[in-house]
């Protein structure tokens, strides 16, 4: 059961999570997305999912950030979360808590639907996933606008709480 009394921060397993997630989408999306188009393709046109080295990468990263994903739900259950800053306005503090959730709903969905995308085979999931990446690659840069309106115009020192 997650706390009931507010927290400063999160717990340093939550951060080493955090970032750890971070780095693992950062290589997904600069280093081993490379190469998976015409992987995908080729298991489509054959039916069987090619399993060469840069495909093989990707989805075991893919997994990894599901697992994590999964970890991090789980604590957050178990420890909770800071709440936003007392001053925030409360448009943003939901503007805040759907993004959590849409994260989370993205670490998990798109492993699963990118999976599926190349042991089904399906164009139409590999395409899901593609859109989801951009949707999650969005989301991140919003996260950081956010976190650095916080930080430099608000002053609300809310990048400690993660660092």
């Amino acid at each position: 059961m997650a706390q009931s009394h507010p927290i400063e921060g999160y717990t340093p397993l939550q951060k080493i999570l955090h970032w750890a997630v971070v780095l693992l989408l950062i290589a997904q999306y600069l280093v081993l997305e490379d190469g998976m188009g015409p992987a995908l393709r080729d298991t489509i046109q054959t039916g069987t999912p090619v399993l060469t080295t840069m495909p093989l990468l990707h989805m075991g990263v893919g997994i990894l950030i599901l697992i994590l994903a999964l970890v991090r739900i789980a604590l957050r259950a178990m420890v909770g979360a800071p709440p936003p800053p007392a001053h925030e306005p409360p448009i943003f503090k939901t503007a805040a808590g759907a993004v959590h959730v849409l994260f989370y709903v993205l670490l998990i969905g798109l492993p699963l639907g990118g999976l599926a995308a190349y042991f089904i085979p399906s164009g139409l999931f590999g395409e899901v996933h593609e859109v989801a990446t951009n949707v999650l690659l969005a989301l991140a840069g919003l996260h950081v606008v956010a976190v650095v309106v916080h930080q430099f115009w608000w002053k609300s020192r809310l990048m400690q709480r993660m660092t």
